[in-house]
């Protein structure tokens, strides 16, 4: 009409029903029906422990993500390093196997019938080297200890019968026990490419569990076991800064400790670990009198409890979230971090999608030290 001067037979309705919302919108997600999100979903749905993440990161993006599978095409790079280590520590470990023959093998299983050039060469030749000394680092570090490694590439998974069959599972790395005083124990380590953030204040929020939700997984399957430690292990570090007063040995051997917490019971302690002078845990120290360093990362019956509790409570509160259906736009934003940096958005290819505004971030305190632990809290 205002174009042309044509006024066709619908003018009249537009002008009723739309002229107050002409060229308006609004971002809020729109609840969906339940029954067709369990009928989409077949009456079932499998999380993880980077699925759970997604979801306390923001809703939506764990929605666009994991319920429709709205993915980015991405390249992908020549050599999977994460999947080649795991591999080859997966077989060593577990068969004993010659560890030159199991790095051509798994390398073979890559490579396939593609010919390598000369970086690609250079690269395999790079990680059999890194993988070679990742091995010595551990062979050394079970020999620190009196742990035994029981479970290598486990999958552990609790189903909860609610209104959707709802399968929490998890593929641990590794799992080392000990028996002693008629309690069996288990350290719990997960093996990671890169930089590591070993920091669980996060869990207040239901982020970086990780580890707690593979200690959950493992003991709802074997009531028994008891709390001895979980940790990350880097195998295959970054590039190593100079330190003044380390050798480039030392700075390697620091790249391959654990990094996680330790059950705070010093009867336990020598088992765990046999040399505290050379540990294979980062931080794990003693003062002279023998008790442990203000900061040795340790936790004590009732934090080991404490964090647990977390982490059943936000499983469920995650659970029970997903049978409502309720996906908002609500990025997380951990104290003061900038819109880029912002924990709930970073890395989000869904940005031009959900169109989050202000209102929308979850602003929330950043803790420390893992402060809500202390009593009274």
């Amino acid at each position: 009409l205002n174009k042309y001067r044509e006024e066709k037979e619908d003018l009249a309705y537009l002008y009723t029903h739309a002229k107050n919302n002409y060229q308006t919108y609004h971002n809020e997600y729109q609840t969906i029906s339940k029954d067709k999100l369990y009928a989409y979903l077949q009456n079932k749905i499998l999380l993880s422990y980077s699925t759970l993440d997604l979801f306390f990161k923001c809703p939506f993006r764990f929605y666009l993500s994991k319920i429709l599978k709205i993915t980015e095409k991405k390249e992908t790079a020549n050599l999977d390093v994460g999947n080649f280590v795991h591999n080859v520590l997966y077989s060593f470990l577990s068969t004993k196997k010659d560890l030159d023959l199991i790095l051509q093998e798994e390398m073979e299983k890559i490579v396939q019938d593609k010919t390598l050039g000369e970086k690609e060469k250079f690269y395999q030749q790079k990680y059999f080297t890194e993988v070679k000394k990742l091995i010595s680092f551990i062979q050394k570090g079970e020999r620190q200890t009196d742990f035994q490694n029981t479970y290598l590439e486990k999958n552990f998974q609790v189903e909860f019968p609610r209104k959707i069959k709802v399968t929490l599972y998890g593929k641990i790395d590794k799992v080392m026990t000990l028996e002693k005083k008629e309690k069996l124990y288990a350290m719990i380590i997960d093996y990671k490419t890169g930089t590591i953030h070993a920091d669980f204040n996060p869990m207040f929020y239901g982020l970086n569990m990780q580890l707690f939700i593979y200690d959950y997984l493992l003991k709802k399957n074997i009531p028994n076991l008891e709390f001895a430690g979980v940790y990350f292990q880097n195998i295959m570090k970054n590039v190593l800064n100079h330190e003044d007063g380390k050798t480039y040995e030392q700075l390697e051997e620091e790249a391959y400790q654990f990094q996680g917490y330790t059950r705070k019971d010093l009867s336990l302690l020598s088992s765990i670990e046999k040399d505290l002078d050379h540990p294979h845990i980062r931080g794990l120290r003693v003062k002279q009198d023998g008790s442990f360093s203000s900061l040795a990362k340790v936790l004590d019956e009732n934090e080991i409890e404490a964090l647990r509790s977390i982490t059943e409570e936000k499983i469920k509160e995650g659970i029970q979230a997903i049978e409502k259906a309720d996906f908002a736009i609500a990025p997380i934003r951990i104290g003061n971090e900038t819109e880029k940096e912002m924990t709930g958005c970073a890395f989000c290819p869904y940005q031009d999608i959900c169109y989050k505004k202000a209102k929308d971030i979850r602003t929330v305190k950043k803790m420390q030290k893992l402060e809500f632990l202390k009593e009274g809290d």
